[in-house]
């Protein structure tokens, strides 16, 4: 039987996921899809998956409104691993203007009936995951989320 892309056969670790896309919603949507098979067949729990999977979803809405607005060909990559104690690695890297989300404020309280729509994704995806880094390097950004292995 042919192993199954990101599964492990005996202790070996799984195949890392890497995936480059345009920076559009259908594309987007895909990869998303694309990650969850590769985290399912990886054996990382549900729960890690769906918040692994909203952060990365929220992440690339992001990149697509922010890093591309009006430019098209902007290009994208994702790329992803399981690490040995089962945490997830999520690296999602883009060439829009350097913009650093781990130094931005979380948006102010205001009342319900105040608030305007969006503007809360980046204090999302610091809820759904345990890390968060950036970096800007050769003309990149690069965002890091990490998700840590539930405890015992």
């Amino acid at each position: 039987m042919p192993a199954v892309p990101g599964k492990p056969s005996g202790s070996a670790v799984p195949v890392p996921f890497r995936a480059e896309l345009r920076a559009d919603a259908e594309e987007a949507a895909r990869v998303r899809e694309e990650f969850i098979l590769f985290c399912e067949g990886s054996g990382v729990p549900s729960p890690a998956i769906d918040e692994l999977a909203l952060a990365l979803a929220e992440t690339l809405d992001n990149v697509i409104e922010h890093a591309y607005a009006g430019r098209p060909g902007g290009v994208v990559l994702v790329e992803a691993a399981v690490e040995r104690a089962g945490g997830v690695r999520l690296e999602v890297r883009d060439r829009g203007p350097a913009f650093d989300p781990t130094a931005a404020a979380d948006p102010a309280p205001v009342p319900l009936e105040e608030r305007s729509f969006g503007g809360f994704g980046l204090k999302l995806v610091r809820s759904l995951v345990d890390e968060v880094r950036y970096e800007r390097r050769d003309g990149e950004n690069r965002l890091v989320l990490v998700k840590r292995p539930a405890g015992p």
